[in-house]
């Protein structure tokens, strides 16, 4: 008998409710699992948002074998799966929003989402670049502002009030 590392309880291993998952048994429908796999609100929404969008660029804009197949359909049990390899790697939902638009915009129109994995790295390391020039530029901007206060120092009357500089 083997311990299921998801819930605790003993595994039988002659049962027909039993997987083999990184070399440890585990139930099928384990009654508990300490992964808390649930999505927030937030990331529901984002997932809808990118799963729509993709609906509609392939129907709006489509290259390549959409184009030349339009009677093809999107296979979302081949789509999931790499949605969620990209989730798994540290990409948000907005993120992956963000380079499809950034490929359509590119590429002139949806060639389909492996265009999106392969260039994702990128997409997100140039879009943090720029918001951290933009940050600094509002930092400098507002540094400035708030230091010269847009009047002119007379250096003059400081040297008349302070001989030892």
């Amino acid at each position: 008998m083997d311990i299921c590392p998801l819930c605790g309880r003993k595994v039988v291993r002659t049962s027909k409710n039993v997987l083999l998952v990184d070399g440890n048994l585990c139930h099928k429908k384990c009654p508990k699992s300490k992964v808390d796999r649930t999505l927030s609100e937030q990331e529901k929404e984002d997932y809808k948002k990118l799963t729509d969008l993709i609906v509609k660029y392939r129907n709006e804009c489509p290259k390549g074998f959409y184009q030349e197949n339009p009677n093809v359909r999107l296979n979302f049990k081949a789509l999931t799966p790499r949605i969620k390899k990209l989730k798994e790697q540290g990409y948000s939902y907005s993120d992956m929003i963000y380079a499809l638009n950034e490929c359509i915009d590119t590429q002139g129109g949806f060639w389909g989402f492996g265009s999106v994995e392969n260039r994702i790295q990128d997409i997100i390391e140039r879009k943090k670049q720029r918001e951290e020039k933009e940050n600094k530029l509002a930092f400098e901007i507002e540094y400035k502002a708030t230091f010269h206060d847009n009047k002119q120092v007379d250096l003059s009357k400081m040297l008349e009030e302070d001989d030892e500089w």
